[in-house]
């Protein structure tokens, strides 16, 4: 407890400037959030053995600036707040330690009135972990195996105005620590946590600025109602045969069609195709399969739906799979698929090309399976 409250207080010195900083023309739209939050481990598999001794205690420090103005995609995607946290957790557990991270993070209101809001929030980006397992120094941790992890989140919370700069938050969020797999053991860290925030924003935008932009913004706006197209390539990996075993490449690829079905919102429909090749290696051991059906039993073929949200040229896409084909490996008939994806052009554009890179998070429930990087091209 003590060292999230030191994490806590340096944040808050570190990022108190002048607070009369609104009357020299600070930046419109610029806010910071401190905050503490309590939470308890969500056990999802019965293989972590580690018992649960206390609740699990963090802080963060956020900064955040709402899209607004010269954008022209503000007002397509209901003005989003975009920003970077600096986040701690002390997990309640001496042998997993603490994780300190850093995460890009978007952030969009479900309702917005002239007292309070409630808003969704989505941050992703990279954690240390200081105790991660180690079969002499740390053999316990069944958890974590990897010092450098993916830390991902999602909040849903409230925002009390206290004046025209200050903001009360409370919230609820769900928050995971996973290598991917690519290091073992990956059964991954799930937390569920309340936090109590306080917000100061310097040069807040009113919610009158906010309605005259988006009559301005409305006589620009053309609908896209075209199918359009997209194709992905993408390559991962992920360890197998236990603590520093041999690294498998996974290679996918997918083909899709889609609509707007909202100013930033495109729904598709694909299909994929996935190469594993630790899959190929273990069925080759086994000696169960011919040489020539090796690959055949090593790949699989699903279709899926997915949803795009767009936030400026980041899009933010969940893909929803279902296997057409079925091997001894495959843990369920199902899986889901998160990507973050930059585009190098505008993605709004009528008739544009628009290729984009990312990273991508493919997991069975809460089990994720692997990262993998990717690159496609709309069009």
């Amino acid at each position: 407890m003590l060292r999230v409250l030191i994490f806590s207080v340096l944040c808050m010195n570190l990022s108190i400037v002048n607070l009369n900083a609104q009357e020299k023309k600070f930046p419109k739209g610029h806010d910071f959030e401190w905050s503490l939050h309590s939470g308890f481990w969500l056990i999802h598999t019965p293989t972590i053995v580690l018992p649960l001794q206390r609740a699990a205690l963090g802080g963060e420090f956020a900064w955040e600036w709402n899209a607004y103005g010269k954008q022209h995609w503000g007002w397509r995607c209901g003005y989003p707040k975009l920003g970077v946290a600096l986040s701690y957790m002390d997990f309640g557990q001496d042998q997993l330690g603490m994780g300190i991270g850093l995460q890009a993070l978007v952030s969009a209101d479900f309702i917005k009135t002239k007292n309070w809001r409630i808003y969704g929030r989505l941050a992703t980006g990279f954690a240390v972990i200081n105790k991660p397992y180690h079969p002499n120094k740390n053999p316990v941790n069944n958890v974590i195996g990897s010092y450098l992890n993916n830390n991902t989140s999602f909040r849903l919370g409230a925002s009390i105005y206290l004046g025209k700069h200050m903001e009360l938050r409370p919230s609820a969020s769900f928050t995971h620590y996973s290598n991917g797999a690519s290091q073992f053991p990956n059964l991954g860290i799930n937390i569920l946590s309340f936090h109590m925030g306080f917000c100061y924003k310097f040069n807040p935008i009113t919610l009158e600025e906010l309605r005259l932009d988006r009559q301005l913004r409305k006589a620009e706006f053309e609908w896209n109602k075209r199918v359009q197209f997209c194709g992905i390539l993408s390559v991962g990996y992920r360890e197998s045969e236990g603590w520093k075993g041999p690294k498998y490449p996974i290679f996918v690829g997918s083909f899709d069609a889609g609509m707007y079905v909202a100013r930033n919102n495109r729904l598709k429909l694909g299909i994929e195709y996935e190469y594993n090749a630790s899959s190929h290696h273990f069925f080759r051991q086994l000696g169960v399969y011919d040489e020539s059906k090796l690959k055949l039993k090593s790949s699989r073929v699903a279709a899926f739906i997915e949803d795009e949200i767009l936030v400026g040229r980041f899009g933010i896409n969940s893909r929803l799979g279902f296997y057409l084909t079925r091997d001894e490996l495959q843990p369920m008939f199902m899986f889901v698929r998160l990507t973050i994806r930059y585009y190098f052009t505008d993605p709004y554009q009528k008739g544009k090309v628009a290729p984009w890179a990312g990273i991508s998070l493919k997991a069975h429930m809460l089990d994720a399976e692997y990262y993998a990087w990717v690159i496609g091209v709309n069009f």
